[in-house]
């Protein structure tokens, strides 16, 4: 963080998170899970054992069930939510790390693929969450940015919320392209309809 205020922000929306972890509950539909295994189809590899996914903003661990084909490293800077999410008791889910997107602690082209699920919105620097991503990722990599609803009804429901999200938002498709091509990511697949994806590739 480059200033105190900075530092505050960080600190109130994890307390904000943490709060919710013990009670946060995301009951996925079998229309959610048939869309959320749509994006995976685009976005992973043939499972192998020397296959890493990176879950970032994992939450309590939503997409563990999904992946239990990967190995998982699960990420997120509320320790709560993965104090929840490693009760889960997810054996293919390898190491829990507590800290935000902006500073990854891996090394260069490490993980096969990435995910953002529901977590994009809240990076308080999206440009610097998604060059750290491109920087862990594989040659050929994908990552994934999804959510279960589009973007106008995202920012409905965090203002509807308020708190330190009230406006967190999806960025407009021009400002999301020319971040994600900054960033050496090429889109390889893209919808917002009534939910929202974009995959891309490392190049």
């Amino acid at each position: 963080m480059n200033s105190f205020s900075e530092l505050q922000n960080a600190n109130t929306r994890k307390a904000f998170f943490d709060a919710l972890a013990s009670s946060w509950n995301l009951q996925l539909s079998e229309s959610d899970l048939n869309y959320i295994r749509t994006v995976l189809h685009y976005t992973l590899p043939s499972p192998s054992p020397f296959c890493t996914i990176l879950d970032v903003g994992c939450g309590t661990g939503a997409l563990f069930p999904l992946l239990e084909n990967y190995n998982v490293v699960a990420l997120d800077f509320s320790q709560q939510m993965l104090r929840v999410a490693r009760s889960r008791g997810f054996k293919n889910v390898r190491s829990y790390v507590c800290t935000d997107a902006h500073s990854l602690p891996f090394i260069e082209e490490y993980f096969a693929a990435a995910l953002m699920f529901n977590v994009f919105p809240h990076f308080t620097d999206p440009q610097r969450a998604l060059h750290e991503v491109s920087r862990v990722l594989i040659r050929g990599g994908k990552l994934a940015i999804f959510h279960l609803h589009n973007r106008t009804s995202i920012s409905k429901l965090h203002q509807s919320i308020g708190g330190p999200i009230a406006y967190d938002t999806l960025p407009d498709e021009p400002i999301m392209e020319a971040m994600l091509q900054n960033a050496h990511l090429k889109i390889d697949y893209k919808e917002n309809t009534s939910r929202y994806a974009i995959v891309c590739r490392k190049e």
